[in-house]
């Protein structure tokens, strides 16, 4: 419209002084670092980002939420692919234990509870 009306186009700016263009060129740098590593102009474009684009945050929130599962867990999950480890051990003993207790709805006698969980697994 204004290239038909002859006049200068000057594009919306944010708060940032980033057009919407370079906002979201910019924001790939910012969704793929974690929040603990933004810097002040990242920190601000990010809120820019999420105020306007509301579902980012959510993807973003949800891929931090999967990163954080895997610092938490990745000595885990290494053992898996490298030395095919899992924890199917631990999985049936406390399907074991569940089922054990589910038979007998509750545990009066620990000692004798205890007695028979070390003859269930053995």
């Amino acid at each position: 419209r204004c290239k038909e009306q002859n006049i200068e186009y000057v594009p919306f700016r944010y708060t940032n002084g980033d057009t919407r263009k370079q906002l979201l060129a910019r924001a790939k740098h910012v969704l793929v670092k974690h929040f603990s590593k933004w810097t002040e102009s990242q920190r601000i474009r990010a809120e820019i980002i999420f105020d306007h684009y509301p579902e980012l945050k959510s993807v973003y929130d949800l891929a931090i939420e999967l990163t954080n599962i895997y610092n938490n867990y990745y000595e885990t999950i290494l053992n898996y692919f490298v030395n095919r480890e899992t924890n199917a051990f631990a999985e049936s003993f406390n399907a074991k234990i569940k089922a054990f207790r589910a038979q007998f709805r509750g545990v009066g006698d620990i000692p004798f509870f205890m007695f028979r969980l070390c003859k269930l697994t053995a």
